[in-house]
């Protein structure tokens, strides 16, 4: 099974109340459903390409395992988190 991560803005205020921050992490499977999602605080964009900062500061897929690292500024940040999905997706 292949997954896909996205990194989605929140745009709409009452949202980001609802979701407790601005930026949501998902990961899809082949299929099209979402099988995995976070709510980042913030993301830290500085909107200058060369000095873009992002919270996600690694991520990678191997094979069932999605392994990322949060930006020390981001609660959690500062350690590898490793999500196992299952081989149904």
């Amino acid at each position: 099974m292949t997954y896909c991560p996205v990194m989605l803005q929140i745009q709409h205020d009452e949202l980001k109340a609802i979701f407790g921050g601005e930026y949501l992490l998902q990961v899809y499977n082949n299929e099209g459903t979402c099988v995995f999602d976070k709510v980042l605080k913030c993301n830290y964009f500085s909107f200058v390409y060369e000095n873009f900062k992002d919270d996600v500061v690694s991520w990678n897929i191997f094979f069932n395992y999605f392994v990322f690292k949060l930006d020390d500024k981001e609660d959690g940040g500062g350690w590898f988190y490793i999500v196992q999905f299952n081989k149904d997706g």
